[in-house]
């Protein structure tokens, strides 16, 4: 008899872990299923006046004069070249 409520309490102990363990992957899953479906937010592209390469506005270097829909450059070298070229 001893040995039939160690084999039960032994057995109680290993489904409770189980369960705890699934419910921790499920959880593990469900936030790694979150994470790869946030997209970054888009942004507005521009293109080089200079050479014409195409990159996001915000690393983008504006014209010298500052004009908000002048021309856009992708380098400070370009910008020189760009000022030079007006």
């Amino acid at each position: 008899m001893k040995f039939f409520v160690v084999f039960a309490v032994i057995f109680v102990g290993v489904w409770l872990w189980r369960n705890n363990r699934k419910e921790m992957l499920q959880s593990r899953n469900d936030e790694m299923m979150q994470a790869k479906t946030r997209t970054a937010p888009k942004q507005q592209m521009v293109s080089c006046a200079h050479c014409g390469v195409h990159l996001p506005q915000s690393e983008a270097l504006p014209s010298p004069d500052g004009l908000g829909g002048a021309p856009w450059f992708c380098s400070a070298e370009h910008r020189k070249l760009g000022a030079l070229k007006s």
